[in-house]
């Protein structure tokens, strides 16, 4: 949890990734978000419309969401207990690699915001 929380917060702190629509355009809706009660994190996140603006600490991305954003030329594999999902961009592979499918895609995306690629 505490790990999911961390990359959560990290990709919208860094990337502002609470946007509503994929890449093709089509409407997506982040519901789950993390949030603070007398300035402790929760250990579980709370409908957005719920919560008051100081409350908000970051979204709790779904892999659905991610994979959206994240658009084509996208690859998973499972690697034992890991899975790992690359993206092709420019003739150069990026990837992100976790225990569960949603933080591989988050370390993913950190990794092509990183250099720019992130759209």
């Amino acid at each position: 949890m505490e790990e999911l929380f961390e990359l959560c917060k990290e990709v919208y702190e860094k990337t502002g990734l609470d946007t509503e629509t994929g890449h093709d355009g089509r409407e997506l809706y982040l519901e789950k978000w993390y949030w603070t009660l007398n300035g402790k994190v929760q250990s579980f996140a709370a409908e957005r419309y719920k919560l008051l603006e100081d409350q908000v600490v970051a979204p709790l991305y779904t892999s659905d969401y991610l994979l959206e954003k994240l658009g084509d030329n996208l690859e998973m594999k499972k690697f034992g207990e890991d899975y790992l999902f690359t993206k092709y961009v420019n003739d150069t592979f990026f990837d992100g690699s976790s225990d569960t499918p949603t933080k591989a895609l988050l370390k993913l995306t950190l990794a092509l915001h990183e250099v720019g690629e992130l759209k």
